[in-house]
Parts: structure tokens; C-alpha cells; sequence
């Protein structure tokens, strides 16, 4: 409650609030205002006195206690009717102790404007704005409130719940520095009107524009927001102050003063009017001074009497009569009150008066270009004369009694003089002496310098000022010892001694800093290109700059990268690399995200410009200075300085105002260039679905979607291909705020699908998430999260997250937060974990009554060479009583590998709980086998059939939501064979929300009619072998399985043998050789031996297949032709099937091996076969190999010879659980349009790559598995010709993960 002296209280409030003190303490606000203000004591009722006004507001604040100060007789900022006006409200103070025990996150100082509401008793109905202090140390000194007076709060400046909102801030450090204690210090408080609304500063964070300004005693902070609409009030009529002693002594609050406003004070006598005697005829003037508040009246009267007319602050009388002799006083009123001066004589005399100064001319300092006034007053018989003299010598024409130069030069510096004159005396006033000061003016600033290693550079700056100013140079901002000249050398420059480098000069009337000069060593590295190009046009307004070298740039610790608009050089945006940390707002995040200027990637260096600072249909140019980039040694890149250098120009708009699908390309060719330009697209209070589609590619950048902004989609084109990354995490974002996770999204009814988030922390980065959730009903479907320490947070006991076919790594509670989590048919891959032997999957925080994780169906991991090196839990918690007793973590059918440690879950500081909620069903190893659970800690327990089957509904677990579950082919039958005319069943299982409709497919084809679960293959032939799937989903890869033909005949199908047993020397093996006569046929060797089955390819080289031990092999042509005679060959008498080949291979074991190879001058056994003139491609042309073993093995797999390429189905080798005891070689795999690449198996210790390069045509990645490396090497064409080792240019993709960089060597 809030009170005033006399008054009554409306209502009762907490006795905590009472009223402790009411006083008026009386603070100077200009010549002649004054504050009253009231002093409120909020935990006690002891009196808190004050001092006199003229020594400032002092006030005893005891230890523990809060004090709060408030004033409201000043004339009121209004912003009502559109008003753009604005005020600066200014209070200096200072403490005699505590504040330098203040610590961070403790809000001892507060300081606001206000509306009452009309109701001085009371705070809880005030609105208005206010600034709190946190802490004492710059940085996050700064916090920006709005208080609402919804009557939940009777604290005016420490209100809660409710009563304030935080604003969004923008902050900048001047000064770095501590608040202490005895030191004055100001709080500058600056609100505008903005029409509408109200901010506090104009979003800059110079001292004037900013909305708080902090500053003394060596530190100086600024803060802003923008608009807040509607605002709290438009009205201000109330001002407060408030001080918390957190120490345990009585402490001195002094309040120096407060400029800004215009106070309320009834009228006073300042200086009363006095006695005056003249002759007859003269002229008589009474003057008196006063205070109060403007506007004031003024009655003169005689002898109590009022003198018409006579209404000014003086009043004269021009010709004095004896009449007019008399006792004369003045009545000042205004709006609050009225004062009457004391009587003052006039005599009336005819003797002389000597002439005599009533008061003498005052020495003055002024600055060059002010105005100077001298003035003297007199008294005596008339006429009396005056005569102005500067140093002894009388000025011509200076003859009244006051002397004005209207604007002061140098050389009017001196000593100033008035004689007085009249009949009776003459009298010369003491000196007055004007001095001319003048500030430090810089003529001509410094200049960058480029100096080859080893010469010298010379600093220099001509300067004006008076006194003489200092000088004191200074290299990155710290002063550089002795450098006190007007000029400054560096002898012998090294690299060590490039940077930026200004002077500052000081004197009595001021300081001034020059401009930055950069001295620069040059380098020989030179720019190759820039982005955007030079002169482009139709540029997002989000893109980011870059610029490639001919080597890798080495990003500098100064200089400065500046974006000009180009039409008037309107700057627009400054990147100082000097700045540290440098930060940046993102979305409507209301804290700093420290980030990134410039981010360098091989040789490209990309600079991130701040948000929203280019605008559409404009054009601007970029400038960098030199100290920007260097090369490794130190030497700086020249930078760009022409405004007709590097420019652009943005497109002329965006989309339209409320799209609801916008797109997102990295290289410009979308709606926006970045993901986040993007979401600040979407206007806040959105209330309609936005799709937000990603293209492939690469996107660095920090993402935040706030509460503001709901049903948002934000989907890749590509789940490998699409990619957000950024290396934040709680080491390196050290600011106020959750700010550490690279992807955060605070909104609700937000979906995220087909996407990689990658946070780039290393391990031992802290912790680092790559997803951060907020919101109710979060749908993540097909995503990839990738980090080590905390990947995914979904945090808040009100928050939901459904998590679909994902894939989530990492090794240190990589799953945690308090928020509901249904997760479902996800990979959760254990990492290494570094030098620690545990890792951990979990870390629910959830309350009694919240719900934590159930996962479902889920598989759980582990990378390669972990198992057996590190342990994992699958959570850990500390349940004891102030922490989170209620942890719960529920494993509903997982699959789980021999990582997991056999207790599942650790309890931290604690043997055991009876709270926690660690549940487990029918989890299973990572083959399906039931998982002995015998071991697990005494606090789980197993889950009953009913349990489990209840844990299984996406609705219990998310507060009554059920999100629509993804159809899904879980699993098909696995490969299988047949026998020639026989019939076979394949069976695909499916989940989903509703039965989802299937499509079976051979070899990529759509098998017309085939929708069912199941497939019946009648009467098999050889042509219906292949690679079967059941596709429910076209943007799926759905589950594969083989069918391959089962034979105990040589040759099956369209082929004939045309030379059995045929013996070769060379190598010792025997043959059988049979030719294709159709589009399809099955083989099987006869022990010992090798069946070579051959056939031309597309590009007219006969293919040798070569199979030896158990099983069958079916090979299939598309496309097939023939049997012709091979036009590239010299056998007239034999004739091949042309066409693409595929294998399949069904009831192998590790004595079976294939080679596929061309016929070329190395292979052929009689070289006359070759046709001279013919240009022979020399590698054989396969579409897949897909093999299926009889009991798991496969001896050697070599096609180095053979390309792979297909443009449906799959393309490659698909080998799935199959062991390979030898070798795999392939030459390369290639695909088009639709078909899909793959190097799966189930393992092999010699993997390789021919001279190939794993390029694909159609920009897939490879699929693979199985796969520890993968080596690429040498290889030579059947025609001699070497294949050299190519650098991967193909991308290998595990689970939708990018697995390249770990498996290709």
C-alpha cells in the first residue's frame, strides 16, 4: 500500500506494506523545482528519516530491508493522441555500503515511471515501466520490465507474478565495470512515443537513444527495446526509485539529484525585494525571486494596497515622487498555492546620491563560439554613467550597464572592468576575468596504413583545443605505454603489431577519440569470389556474405565489416570484430545469443550479417577492412573500400503477406536463404499452418521460434541432405537466458520432419543441445538429432513432445528435461563417451503429477568400438527430496544392444527410491531375443501386459493428445527363395494411425495389383528373382527383402551351356561356361568349379559372371536383346543377350564367391577376340548384386571391375546380415532418377571403392550399413587403362545420417 501524509487508505493491503515513513524529502530538480518525495519502508514500520534537500535525499536503509521511493508532483508525460514525444528522467545516487555484496541475480535497485491509476494509496493498480539492476557487474546488469497493474502486487518496483513482463532488450556495454560501494552513479530513463505504443529507447544503444543508461565511476551500459503495443500506459504521473540492502548493516541511500521532469511546487520567496532611496524623478525598481512551479503571478502593492497593472516579477516606478514614498510588497500564486514577500521602504529624498555598484561583474569561463554577458548594477543621483574596459583600456561604445559578447573568440580573453560615474562619485568594479576554453578538435585523423614486414608506420592527427589537450594512443583499445604524442611510429612493424589504432585527446572541456586506423601487413592471398557476386540482383534480404580465397583465410581479432545502403551511404549494419563477446537477438528471443561474425569453412569465409538489417528493392555495398581476414601467417587480406566495389541488390519483394508455404535454399534460389528468416517471416500471433520447406543443403545457423508463433512446419527436402548445424552450447553462450541449444522452439503445434539438426560442439563442449522444446504438442517425424551432451530437451512440466522414425545420438543425458515424451520407432545411438567410462540416455525431470519419457518400439544403439569401453544407463536421476524424486522413464518393446549396463537406470546420491518411475516391457537384444532383466536396480520394475499395452497409447502420455502415428512397414519377409514353378508368400507388416494402403514393387517397379500385406508369387521363374519391397510411403525407404530361385540343375531358364569342364591353366580352375538365350536365368556351380555366365551390357562389352560354391545364382537383363552377334567382338559364331544385368543369389555360405568382370586385353584369354579401332569402355555395366545366405556368410564379393548404375530400385550391393569372409570390391555405384544407391552388408574387414568416387547422378546419398570403412584406391579397366584413387565426392548415409567423414579412408 501506498500512502500519503494525512491521507486515508482505500483498502486494506498486507501488512508487510504498510506505510513505514512518510516525509517529505525535498530533491532539487532544476533552479527552482523541487521533488517531494515519500519514502516507503516495505518490511517494517520503522521511520526512515531524511536529511535537508540541499545535501540531497539521504535516507537510512536497514540491513535485510527494501526502501522504495516515490514522487508524483511533477507535471505529467503524456503520450496519448499519437504523441511522438519523449523524456529523459535522470537519477543520480549513491550507497554508503552493500552494494558491493550485491550478487548476481539479486535486483537491489530499481528505477521506473509510472501511472497511479488515480489512486495514491495504492500500488497494485500502477502501470507503467521499469528498469532493474541485477547484480552489480556489467553484461547482464540490465534488465527491461513493463509492470501491469492488475492488482496482484502491492510492490511498485519489486512486483511478482503477474504484475510485470519482461521486454525484449538489446544491450551494449560502453564501459566494463562493477557497481561499488560510496560512488555516485546515474540511471538515465528514456521513454518515446512511438505510435503506437511505447518503448523504452529507439532500439539503439548509443546513450541517447538507448531506453536505460547506466553509468559512473568507470562503467557504462546501455539497454533498448522496441515498441510495446499496447502499451502499459500512455500517461505517466508517477516516478519511483527503489533499494534493496541485502547486507546485515544499516547502510545510506543518497539521492543527489533528478533531471528530466518538471515539478510541482507551490509558489516561495527566493529573494525578497529591497529598500531603495532615490532623488525625485528617478526611477525605482523592486524585483523579487521565486519558486514554484510555472506559470506564476505576481500583484504588486503599497501599503497593502494593489498597484494596478503592476504584475511582474518587478515593478517599476519611472519618475519617483514624494507620493510614491511608501512600503511596498509582492503576492506570487500559481495553480498550488500562493507567497507574500516582506515589505520593502521606498524613500523619497532631494539630497545627492552618490553613485555606488549594487553588485560587480562576475568572472566567466565560457567555451569558443558561446555568448558572454558582464553586468553590473548601480545606484545613485542621476545621471549616472558606465564605461567598460577590457585590460585597462575602455571598449568603444561598452557605456550601459551590462557588456554581451554574442560569440566569444580566443582573443577576447582578458580582464573586464566597470567604472561608474556621477556627480557626486565615480566607482571602478573589481575585475571580472573571461577565459576562452576550447574542447580537442581533430583536423585531421589517422590513416590505415599497409606496410610490407619490417618497414615502419607513422600515426598522426592535428588537433585544436584550449587548454592544450593530451594525448594517449592506443592499439585494439588498450593504451599503448609512452604513446603520449600527437604522432605515433611503429618502427620495424611485425605482425604482432598490426591492429587498429586511435588517439584519444582530453582536456578541461572535453574528449575526443579519433577515427580507427588499421595497420596492416598485406598478404599475398587473394580473393577467388563473393557472395553474393559483384553487381547481382534479386538477393534475399536474409542472405548471408561470404568470400572464397585461393587458400584458407584466417579470421582476424579487429577491424570492422560495414553494409551501406548505396544510395546515400546509410550505414546498416557494422560487424567489429574487436567486439567481444559479440551477440546478436534471434527471432523474438528477448535475451542475446552470442554467435558468429564470420564462420570459416575450407576457403570460404561466411559472414553472418545481425537480422533485419537489409531491406527489399534496395541496393547496398559491403566494405571490409583489412585487419578483417589474414592468411596463416598473420598477414592481413586488403579488405573491399569502394562503395562500387562489392555490391548488390535485393529482390524487389518477399512472398506475400500470409503465405503459408515458404521456401528456404541455402544458394539464394528460395523465398529466403536462411531458416530463420524464414521463421521471422511468420508474423507472431500466428494462428494459421505455415510450411516451411528447407532444400537441400547446409544451413549454419542458431534457430528460434518463440511461443508467439505456432503451427509451424519446418521440413527438409532431404533427412541426410538438409541440414541446420551450429556449435553452441552453455560453454561457449554464456549470457543470461536458455540460450545454449542450436534448434529452440518455445511455440506449440510445431512440426519438424525430414530435417538433420547437428549441434558441432566436440565432446567435452558442455552442454549442447541440438533441439530445445517448449511448447504443447511438438511432432518430430524422420528427424536426425545429433550432439553429445543434452541432444534433446523438451522442458516444462506443461510441455508434450511426439518423437516418430528418428534417429537421436549422443552420450550424456542426451535425452532430459521436464516435459511429456512419447517417442516411437526411434534409433538412440550411444556414443563414445571420451575419457569417461558411463554414459547415460536420460535425465527426466518431470514433477509428481507430469509425465516424463515412454519409449516404444525404439532401438538403442551403440557406435562402433564403444561396447565394452563404456556402460550405459538408461537414465540416470538424483531422487532425493529437493531434486526430482518422481523421474520417470518407461521402455515399452525396445530393442537394446550390449552396451546397456545390466542395472539400467543410476541413482545419484541415493541406494534406492520408492518414487521414481523406472518401468521396462519386454525389452529385447538387438536381434529380438528376450533381454535378461534379472539384474535391474531394485527401485524398476517389469510392466504387466495390461501396463504395457497402456503405455503403448500416445494419449496417455501426452495429456490426452494423440498425434496421427506415420504408416510404416516395420518389417517384410526376410530374404527368400524358390524353386522353379513353386510359389512363395511375401508378407510385409504395417503400422500406423490407419491401415495404410501398400504398393509391392520389384526392382523398383510398381507390380500392378500387388496392394495387399501379402504377395504370392505363383509359378516362380527365374525373371521374377529380384529385390522386393512394400512401399507405404514413396519418400520412405521401406523395408527390402530378395527372392532369389532355388535350383539343383546347372542351368535353369533361358541359357545353355555351351562348354562344360573347360580347364584353363593359367590359373588352375575349371569352368562351365553357359550363355543366356534369354532375359533371365539361374545357375549353380558344380563343386570345384566355376559357372561363368556371360552377356554384352548397354555399352557393348561382353560381361563375364563369374560364381563358384553353394547356393544359386539368378541373373536378370532389362532391356534385354538377342542373342546377336557381339559387334565389338570377333566371334561371328557366337551369339549373347544384350542388356542391364542384375544378380541375385540365394543359399550362400562363406565358400561362395562372385566375380563380374569385362572382356579387355587383361581379360580376355585370347587377345584375338578384340577388334582393333574399337574403343572398349572397359568395365562391366551391373545394376545390383543381392545376396542371401543360408547361414549368414559369404565368402568374396569382387566386381572392381564393374560399375554399378541403375535409374530404379536399388543400385549396388545389398547384402543385408550377410558376413563376408574375403573381400569387397566394387568399381563404383552411380544413380539415376529414381533409383536409390546401397553398399549394405552385415560386415567385412576389406571394403573398397575402384576408381570410383561415389557420385551420384540423381544427388542420393548411398545407403549403407554394415560397414566399418570403406577404402578407396587404385583400380584398372579390363582394358588396361588405370583408375586413380578419386576423393569421395558421394556422401554414404546410415539411418539418415551422414556417416561419410567416419567410414571413408
Amino acid at each position: 500500500m501506498k500512502t500519503r501524509l494525512r491521507s486515508t487508505p482505500r483498502r486494506f493491503l498486507p501488512a508487510a506494506f504498510l506505510r513505514s515513513a512518510i516525509l517529505a524529502l525535498l530533491l532539487p530538480l532544476g533552479a527552482h523545482a523541487q521533488l517531494t518525495w515519500s519514502v516507503f519502508n516495505e518490511t517494517s514500520t520503522t521511520a526512515a528519516p531524511a536529511s535537508d534537500a540541499n545535501s540531497g535525499v539521504k535516507v537510512t536503509v536497514p540491513a535485510g530491508q527494501r526502501v522504495t521511493l516515490v514522487a508524483t508532483n511533477f507535471v505529467p508525460v503524456d503520450f496519448s493522441g499519437g504523441s511522438t514525444a519523449q523524456v529523459y528522467a535522470t537519477i543520480n545516487f549513491k550507497v554508503s555500503g552493500a552494494l558491493s555484496s550485491v550478487g548476481s541475480g539479486t535486483r537491489a535497485i530499481g528505477f521506473g515511471l509510472y501511472n497511479n491509476g488515480g489512486t495514491a494509496t495504492n500500488f497494485g493498480d500502477d502501470n507503467g515501466y521499469f528498469t532493474w539492476l541485477n547484480g552489480r557487474n556489467t553484461g547482464s546488469l540490465i534488465e527491461l520490465r513493463r509492470r501491469n497493474g492488475d492488482g496482484t502486487s502491492a510492490s511498485l518496483l519489486n512486483p511478482s507474478g503477474t504484475a510485470f513482463n519482461s521486454l525484449g532488450t538489446g544491450t551494449t556495454t560502453q564501459t566494463v565495470g562493477a557497481l561499488s560501494d560510496s560512488n555516485s552513479y546515474s540511471i538515465q530513463l528514456h521513454l518515446m512515443g512511438r505510435n503506437p505504443g511505447v518503448s523504452l529507447g529507439n532500439t539503439s544503444s548509443t546513450t541517447s537513444g538507448a531506453g536505460i543508461w547506466v553509468s559512473g565511476d568507470g562503467i557504462s551500459q546501455t539497454a533498448y527495446t522496441n515498441p510495446d503495443n499496447p502499451p502499459s500506459t500512455y500517461v505517466f504521473n508517477e516516478i519511483g526509485f527503489m533499494f534493496y540492502n541485502s547486507s546485515s548493516a544499516d547502510v545510506t541511500l543518497t539521492i543527489n539529484s533528478l533531471t528530466g521532469l518538471t515539478a510541482i511546487n507551490p509558489p516561495a520567496v527566493a529573494t525578497p525585494p529591497a529598500a531603495i532611496t532615490v532623488n525625485p524623478g528617478q526611477s525605482a525598481t523592486f524585483s523579487v525571486g521565486a519558486t514554484g512551479t510555472a506559470p506564476l503571478t505576481y500583484q504588486w502593492t503599497k501599503g497593502g494596497t494593489a498597484i494596478t497593472g503592476a504584475t511582474s516579477a518587478s515593478y517599476t516606478i519611472a519618475s519617483a515622487a514624494t507620493g510614491d514614498a511608501g512600503n511596498y510588497a509582492v503576492t506570487i500564486t500559481n495553480t498550488y498555492g500562493t507567497a507574500t514577500s516582506a515589505a520593502a521602504a521606498l524613500t523619497v529624498t532631494s539630497a545627492t546620491i552618490p553613485a555606488t555598484l549594487t553588485s560587480q561583474p562576475a568572472s566567466l569561463t565560457v567555451n569558443a563560439g558561446q555568448s558572454a554577458t558582464f553586468s553590473a548594477t548601480s545606484f545613485g543621483s542621476a545621471p549616472v554613467s558606465y564605461q567598460w574596459k577590457k585590460d585597462g583600456t575602455a571598449i568603444a561604445g561598452a557605456t550601459s550597464a551590462t557588456l554581451a559578447i554574442a560569440s566569444v573568440a580566443v582573443a577576447d580573453a582578458g580582464s573586464y572592468t566597470v567604472a561608474v560615474s556621477n556627480s557626486a562619485a565615480s566607482v571602478t568594479s573589481t575585475a571580472a576575468v573571461l577565459t576562452v576554453n576550447t574542447a580537442p578538435t581533430i583536423t585531421t585523423q589517422p590513416v590505415s596504413a599497409t606496410v610490407l614486414a619490417g618497414q615502419s608506420a607513422t600515426f598522426s592527427v592535428v588537433a585544436t583545443g584550449s587548454p592544450a589537450p593530451t594525448y594517449q594512443w592506443k592499439k585494439n583499445g588498450t593504451a599503448i605505454s609512452g604513446a603520449t604524442a600527437a604522432s605515433y611510429t611503429v618502427t620495424g612493424a611485425q605482425l604482432a603489431d598490426t591492429g587498429v589504432y586511435t588517439v584519444t585527446l582530453v582536456n578541461s572541456v572535453g574528449a575526443v577519440t579519433s577515427n580507427a586506423a588499421v595497420l596492416a601487413i598485406p598478404s599475398t592471398m587473394g580473393a577467388t569470389a563473393v557472395a553474393p557476386a559483384i553487381g547481382a540482383t534479386g538477393i534475399n534480404t536474409d542472405t548471408l556474405l561470404s568470400v572464397t580465397f585461393d587458400r584458407v583465410p584466417v579470421i582476424g581479432t579487429t577491424g570492422r565489416i560495414r553494409i551501406y545502403k548505396a544510395s546515400d551511404n546509410t550505414l546498416v549494419d557494422t560487424l567489429d570484430l574487436g567486439v567481444t563477446p559479440y551477440t546478436r537477438k534471434i527471432g523474438t528471443q528477448t535475451v542475446d545469443f552470442i554467435f558468429y561474425p564470420i564462420i570459416v569453412t575450407g576457403n570460404t569465409a561466411t559472414i553472418f550479417p545481425h537480422a533485419g538489417v537489409l531491406a527489399y528493392n534496395t541496393k547496398y555495398y559491403v566494405t571490409m577492412e583489412p585487419s578483417v581476414i589474414r592468411d596463416s601467417t598473420g598477414a592481413s587480406y586488403g579488405g573491399f573500400s569502394s562503395p562500387t566495389g562489392w555490391t548488390f541488390t535485393t529482390k524487389t519483394a518477399g512472398p506475400a503477406a500470409g503465405a503459408s508455404a515458404i521456401t528456404v535454399a541455402a544458394d539464394g534460389s528460395a523465398d529466403f536463404n536462411t531458416v530463420q528468416g524464414a521463421i521471422d517471416f511468420v508474423p507472431s500471433g500466428n494462428t494459421s499452418p505455415v510450411v516451411i520447406t528447407v532444400k537441400k543443403g547446409t544451413y549454419t545457423e542458431m534457430t528460434y521460434i518463440g511461443s508467439q508463433k505456432p503451427f509451424i512446419t519446418v521440413q527438409g527436402e532431404d533427412r541426410a541432405q538438409t541440414i541446420i548445424q551450429y556449435a553452441n552450447n552453455g560453454n561457449f553462450n554464456t549470457l543470461t537466458g536458455n540460450n545454449r541449444a542450436m534448434f529452440n522452439v518455445d511455440a506449440s503445434d510445431f512440426t519438424l520432419q525430414n530435417i538433420t539438426l547437428h549441434n558441432l560442439t566436440p565432446q567435452g563442449g558442455s552442454q549442447a543441445e541440438a533441439f530445445r522444446g517448449n511448447g504443447l504438442r511438438l511432432y518430430l517425424n524422420q528427424v536426425n538429432l545429433l550432439s553429445r551432451q543434452d541432444t534433446f530437451l523438451v522442458n516444462g512440466n506443461a510441455c508434450s513432445a511426439f518423437v516418430v522414425d528418428s534417429y537421436i545420438e549422443g552420450n550424456t543425458d542426451f535425452m532430459w528435461g521436464s516435459g511429456a515424451v512419447y517417442m516411437l520407432r526411434t534409433e538412440l545411438k550411444a556414443l563414445d563417451t571420451g575419457t569417461a567410462t558411463e554414459g547415460y540416455y536420460t535425465q527426466m525431470r518431470n514433477g509428481q503429477t507430469g509425465v516424463g519419457a515412454v519409449y516404444v518400439d525404439c532401438r538403442l544403439t551403440v557406435a562402433d568400438g564403444v561396447a565394452g569401453k563404456s556402460t550405459y544407463y538408461l537414465g540416470r536421476i538424483d531422487p532425493t527430496p529437493g531434486n526430482f524424486p518422481y523421474s520417470q522413464c518407461i521402455w515399452v518393446n525396445c530393442a537394446m544392444g550390449p552396451h546397456i549396463n545390466p542395472a539400467g537406470w543410476l541413482l545419484n546420491n541415493a541406494t534406492s527410491s520408492t518414487t521414481v518411475q523406472y518401468w521396462e516391457y519386454k525389452s529385447t537384444d538387438l536381434t529380438g531375443a528376450a533381454l535378461d532383466v534379472s539384474k535391474r536396480i531394485a527401485s524398476s520394475r517389469q510392466l504387466t501386459d495390461a501396463e504395457g499395452a497402456s503405455w503403448r497409447i500416445p494419449a496417455n502420455v501426452l495429456g490426452g493428445w494423440s498425434p496421427s502415428v506415420p504408416p510404416a512397414v516395420t518389417a517384410t519377409t526376410p530374404p527368400t527363395s524358390a524353386t522353379t514353378g513353386g510359389s512363395v508368400n511375401l508378407t510385409a507388416t504395417t503400422v500406423g494411425s490407419t491401415s495404410p494402403a501398400l504398393q509391392w514393387t520389384r526392382n523398383g517397379t510398381a507390380i500392378a495389383g500387388a496392394t495387399g500385406s501379402t504377395l504370392t508369387v505363383a509359378n516362380v521363374q527365374s525373371a521374377q528373382a529380384g529385390v522386393y519391397s512394400a512401399v507405404v510411403n514413396p519418400t520412405r525407404i521401406a523395408p527390402l527383402t530378395v527372392l532369389g530361385i532355388t535350383s539343383t540343375a546347372k542351368v535353369v531358364g533361358s541359357a545353355t551351356e555351351t562348354g562344360p569342364n573347360i580347364f584353363v591353366p593359367a590359373n588352375g580352375f575349371t569352368y562351365d561356361q553357359v550363355l543366356l538365350q534369354g532375359a533371365a536365368a539361374t545357375v549353380t556351380a558344380d563343386a570345384g568349379q566355376i559357372v561363368r555366365v556371360s552377356y554384352v551390357d548397354l555399352t557393348n562389352d561382353i560381361v563375364q559372371v563369374e560364381f563358384s560354391g553353394a547356393g544359386s545364382l539368378t541373373l536378370n537383363l532389362d532391356n534385354a536383346t538377342g542373342p546377336a552377334t557381339a559387334t565389338n567382338y570377333t566371334q561371328p559364331s557366337v551369339s549373347y543377350m544384350k542388356g542391364h544385368g542384375s544378380i541375385v543369389i540365394t543359399g550362400a555360405n562363406e565358400t561362395t564367391n562372385l566375380a563380374v568382370y569385362s572382356l579387355g586385353i587383361l581379360t580376355a584369354g585370347d587377345p584375338t577376340i578384340l577388334r582393333s579401332g574399337v574403343t572398349y569402355d572397359g568395365m562391366a555395366d551391373l545394376a545390383y548384386v543381392a545376396i542371401a545366405s543360408a547361414n549368414g556368410k559369404f565368402g568374396g564379393l569382387r566386381t572392381a571391375n564393374a560399375s554399378y548404375y541403375g535409374t530404379k530400385g536399388i543400385t549396388g550391393v545389398f547384402a543385408p546380415n550377410v558376413q563376408f569372409t574375403g573381400p569387397v570390391y566394387v568399381g563404383d555405384i552411380n544413380a539415376f532418377d529414381a533409383a536409390t544407391p546401397v553398399l549394405v552388408i552385415g560386415s567385412a574387414s576389406d571394403v573398397r571403392v575402384t576408381g570410383g568416387d561415389l557420385l551420384q547422378a540423381n544427388g542420393s546419398h548411398i545407403l549403407v550399413d554394415g560397414l566399418s570403412s570403406v577404402q578407396l584406391t587404385a583400380g584398372t579397366t579390363s582394358q588396361g587403362t588405370a583408375q586413380p584413387v578419386q576423393p569421395v565426392r558421394g556422401l554414404l548415409e546410415r539411418n539418415g545420417v551422414d556417416v561419410t567423414s567416419q567410414l571413408v579412408h
